[in-house]
Parts: C-alpha cells; sequence; structure tokens
C-alpha cells in the first residue's frame, strides 16, 4: 500500500528569530511581507523502514517540476513574490510505491502595503487628482492671461476713443473759431456804423447781412 503522507509543520525565519507553526487541521497559511524564508516539514507514516522512505515535493506557481527530495524531510523557500501557491508533497515507501494523491497546503504570500490594492488605488487617485490640479491650474492660468489682454484691449479702445473725441473737438473748434470771429468782427463794425449817424446806416445794414450769412453757415454744420 502506498505510505499516508502528511505536511507536519512550518517554520519561518523572522530576522534573527525562528517560530514554527503546527499544520495540524490547517489547509491554509499566510505569509507576511516580512517572512523572507519558510521551510515545510513532512512525514511518511509507513514505519515499516522509515529510512527508506522517500519524497518529491513541488511548490505550486514557483517549481515547474516535482524536486526529488531522497529521504529528506524537509525543504525551504526564500524570498517568495506576493501571491497565491501550492506546497504539495508525496511519498513513496521501501517496496517504491507512490502515494501520489499526498498532502498539500495553500500559501498566500501578501505583498508590503505598497504594492496592495488600496495603495495602487490611493496612487491612482492621487495621480488623477495631480492631473486635474494640474489641468485646473493651466485653465486658470489661461484665463487670467485672456482677462488681461481683454483688459489692455478694452484700454487701448478707450484711449483710441479718447483721441477721437479730442480730434472731433479740435476740428469742431477750429470750424467754429473762424465763423465766431466773423460775427464778432461784423459786429464791431456794425457799432462803429452806428456811431456814424446816418452816413453809416448803409454801412451798418452791410454789416447785419454779413451777420446773417455766417449765423445761416454756421447753423448748416
Amino acid at each position: 500500500l502506498p505510505p499516508p503522507v502528511e505536511i507536519v509543520r512550518y517554520r519561518l525565519f523572522q530576522g534573527n528569530s525562528v517560530v514554527d507553526h503546527s499544520l495540524f487541521g490547517i489547509r491554509r497559511i499566510v505569509l507576511e511581507p516580512e517572512d523572507r524564508y519558510v521551510s515545510f516539514r513532512y512525514a511518511a507514516l509507513d514505519f515499516t523502514q522509515p529510512t527508506r522512505n522517500v519524497f518529491a515535493y513541488r511548490l505550486e506557481g514557483f517549481d515547474q517540476i516535482w524536486i526529488d527530495a531522497e529521504n529528506r524531510h524537509t525543504t525551504s523557500y526564500a524570498n517568495l513574490n506576493p501571491g497565491e501557491y501550492v506546497f504539495r508533497v508525496k511519498a513513496a515507501n521501501r517496496d517504491g510505491i507512490w502515494n501520489e494523491a499526498g498532502a498539500s497546503i495553500s500559501v498566500t504570500v501578501l505583498p508590503p502595503w505598497w504594492k496592495t490594492w488600496w495603495a495602487f488605488i490611493f496612487y491612482g487617485i492621487f495621480v488623477a487628482g495631480f492631473l486635474f490640479g494640474a489641468r485646473k491650474f493651466e485653465i486658470n492660468r489661461e484665463r487670467q492671461k485672456a482677462q488681461v489682454k481683454e483688459s489692455e484691449l478694452r484700454a487701448l479702445a478707450a484711449e483710441a476713443l479718447n483721441d477721437q473725441k479730442k480730434e472731433y473737438v479740435g476740428i469742431v473748434a477750429h470750424d467754429l473759431r473762424n465763423p465766431l470771429s466773423a460775427i464778432i468782427g461784423y459786429t464791431g463794425l456794425a457799432m462803429a456804423d452806428l456811431n456814424t449817424g446816418n452816413a453809416g446806416q448803409a454801412e451798418f445794414l452791410k454789416d447785419l447781412q454779413m451777420i446773417d450769412k455766417v449765423a445761416k453757415n454756421m447753423s448748416s454744420f
């Protein structure tokens, strides 16, 4: 008959300390990131000639093939990557009859906190927040540039309008200056003609006609 086989215990090496754990009734173990070195001890329950019992083992997810352990009862692994594994062991008795079903135990190696799923969620949120903030900053900067440009354009437009007003006032003042001067001149002549008596009445009438002509010309502006 093939010999029964059991995985008896596992050992963790944590720094300078060694911790043994029984695997009685346990089908799964969890290794922390700091558990860099682990060993398994197994046994074949065939005591006819126990020194002739032989073993083969395999850590699924790490070993590609079965490893011949001969009559050794322990094996070790170091620096396993985070993930899920299954350690399997099978045994044969002195007659070379193998227990192919063997024994197995699931092994979970946890990642360090910066490689956990919630850490990657945080990284994603941080990157998204950074990109959003950078985009918002860029939009605000472009908006401020547009506002400054608009203010400059408004100032230039106001300055141009003010220059146009000044030019228009200057033109109007120039256009009004000559007719007003003419009115003032003819008014003075009319007053002088009145002071000369009857002789100046004809000249006074001419002066009034010129004043009327100049006033009509001004009303046509």
